[in-house]
Order: C-alpha cells, then structure tokens, then sequence
C-alpha cells in the first residue's frame, strides 16, 4: 500500500517564502517538483529564513518540524533523512541548507533540501476518479479517489506523482519505519501525516 505525504495543521516555524523570493532562487531554473536531477547549479547552502512568531497567531509555534515545506519544496531533518535511507529510500538527491531564525538569531544546519528523483506515471486512470482541468491526464490531475499501477512503481519507496507532481506517495513500509523511530503516531496532529489514496482528495 501506499499513502499520500501530507502536512498537519500542528502549529510551527513556517519559512519566509517572499525572502526566498527576494534572493532569486527561483529564477534558477531550480523545479523541485519534477522529479528529476537539476540541470542548473544549486547553491551551497542555500539560504533560508523562518517567519518572526507572531504572538496569538493560531498557526505558529516554536515548534521545529522534522520537516518543514515551503518555497515548491520539502527540507527534511538530518535525523529524518537517515531513517529514511536506512528503510531503503535511494532517490533523493539533497543540498545542504542554512535556515535563520529572524527571532533568536540562530541558524538551523541539520536541515537538506532534499529533490525527489522519480515522476511515476502510476495513476490507473480507468479505475481512479478525478478531473481534468486541460485534457492532459498528466502534472495537475485532480484525484478524488487514485488507484495505482503496482507495476508502474517497481520498487520504489517514495516517488512523485507524473499525473499530479505536488504529490509525494510513501510505501507503507516507509510510514511503519517512521513510526517505530517516533517521528509520528499515527493520528491526527503528527508533525508528518499519511493518507490513503481512496480516502483522501488530491488537488
């Protein structure tokens, strides 16, 4: 089985999307979400910062997250990453990272930014619901339910989505790892989440 990567709603650093902006990463040519190696350089390390807590804003805490999403893309935990390797995940490419704490002044090292090699046609489009919003069943497919091709993934453990590249799917053996090493429960309110593909909607 395999499960849809998602994000809660548990309050958190969140990082500053417009000063990723303001220092021209995205003109680049640095897309995460393809699911392939980058032909432009990446640079070392590159510089993040936090938003400022803001004080009665239900979303933020001074939680750090054992991944943090943002700026098109997921920036994992060095502690996150290696259990992630040593249930056999081989596809990631990643990139050392510096996030600034605009609050206390600290820098965050133990953080990769990390690029997802494998844009999986997988979708078994006869037997999924879902909706096209250009006639093209691949990149932005809207899923209401996905049923997928076992034998398109082969043996991969986590892959994006070629119908739909926002979304990550993680093999149930993945989930059960990060369970055993206490990154999540299980339930709602977990740092990282997972959820079916029949039981959740892909936008």
């Amino acid at each position: 089985m395999f499960y849809v990567l998602g994000c809660s709603s548990r309050p958190r650093r969140r990082l500053d999307r417009s000063d990723y902006r303001a220092r021209g990463y995205k003109k680049l040519g640095i897309k995460w979400f393809r699911g392939a190696p980058f032909e432009a350089a990446v640079p070392a390390p590159l510089q993040l910062r936090l938003l400022p807590l803001e004080d009665g804003n239900p979303d933020h805490a001074e939680y750090m997250p054992p991944y943090i999403e943002g700026c098109s893309n997921y920036f994992f935990r060095d502690d996150l990453l290696q259990t992630l390797f040593a249930c056999g995940v081989d596809n990631f490419d990643t990139y050392p990272v510096e996030i600034s704490d605009p609050d206390s002044g600290k820098i965050y090292t133990d953080y990769k930014a990390v690029n997802i090699i494998g844009a999986v046609a997988a979708a078994d489009m006869e037997k999924s619901k879902y909706l096209l919003s250009d006639g093209i069943p691949l990149i932005d497919v809207s899923f209401e339910e996905l049923v997928l091709r076992k034998d398109e993934i082969q043996d991969l453990l986590v892959f994006r989505l070629a119908e739909n590249l926002m979304t990550i799917l993680v093999h149930e053996s993945v989930r059960k790892a990060l369970i055993d090493k206490g990154f999540i429960s299980g339930v709602d309110g977990d740092a990282i989440e997972f959820y079916k593909t029949d039981e959740v909607a892909i936008l």
